[in-house]
């Protein structure tokens, strides 16, 4: 009898005080690392070589917003479970459900946007390239294909999402949409002669989050991203008779700050 009467005083003691209670908004303070790529010009290569010129930049966590084609909003739903794995239902028995939406990256991170001018009187053509990321430990990360996008968008989906959500069917139409839409820099570009066209170089590097593509940027001093043997001058059959390469040395940059920010207390 007292154990109730007592937990029945607790109870009503906790809805006073949370009546008398207000939410109000304070500004606090946090430490945060923030993480860039710098080019390194004295360890990058010459960027215009035979009447071809290429300009990088790097896409990191800092300035990923900016390239909207590289991110689509999606749409998913999973469904609602107790802490014992059963599923949440309703009187008639259907399992209830929840939904969500988020901006998807697309990509993992690095990518780099490359922009490619031909000045030679020829067709410029990728199909024999070498497109590749290397970090200075040593590891080189190929450039991914238009196809090769597509297959890892399940790859993408589970490491951003998880695998026990489901996508609407309006969001898998999006998705594919949007990954058509990427121009990619990969065997199947061409440039033709007096023209310049943006593209933009990805790697997989086995994460596509935003954190986790700060960390693998905080574990490394250096990144390169390397155009090997394109076709700076053909033959009359449009053969290869010349090939130039590139290559772009990035320092990684951290930095601890303290940066304010908004949330609510009861006082």
């Amino acid at each position: 009898m007292k154990k109730i009467l007592s937990l029945s005083l607790v109870l009503i003691l906790m809805g006073f005080f949370t009546g008398c209670l207000k939410k109000v908004q304070v500004e606090k303070t946090r430490t945060i690392t923030t993480v860039e790529l710098v080019q390194n010009i004295t360890e990058s290569g010459s960027d215009t070589q035979d009447g071809i010129t290429v300009k990088v930049s790097p896409v990191d966590v800092n300035n990923f917003n900016q390239h909207a084609s590289l991110n689509s909003p999606i749409s998913y739903w999973w469904y609602a479970k107790y802490s014992d794995g059963s599923y949440v239902r309703y009187r008639d028995g259907s399992i209830k459900k929840y939904s969500e939406t988020m901006n998807l990256n697309l990509v993992a991170l690095p990518a780099f946007e490359v922009k490619i001018t031909n000045s030679t009187d020829h067709v410029l053509r990728f199909s024999k390239s070498v497109i590749a990321v290397e970090d200075d430990r040593g590891n080189i990360f190929d450039a991914l294909q238009k196809s090769d996008m597509q297959d890892y968008l399940t790859t993408n989906l589970q490491n951003q999402v998880g695998n026990k959500v489901y996508l609407y069917d309006q969001t898998q139409n999006d998705l594919r949409g949007a990954i058509r839409n990427i121009r990619l820099l990969d065997h199947n570009l061409k440039i033709l002669p007096g023209k310049t066209v943006k593209t933009y170089a990805v790697a997989n590097y086995g994460h596509y989050s935003l954190s986790d593509s700060k960390e693998f940027l905080l574990n490394l001093s250096k990144i390169t991203f390397g155009l090997y043997e394109v076709p700076s001058k053909v033959n009359d059959a449009g053969e290869n008779t010349k090939t130039v390469n590139f290559n772009f040395v990035f320092d990684v940059k951290s930095e601890q700050k303290t940066e304010k920010y908004k949330t609510y207390v009861y006082q």
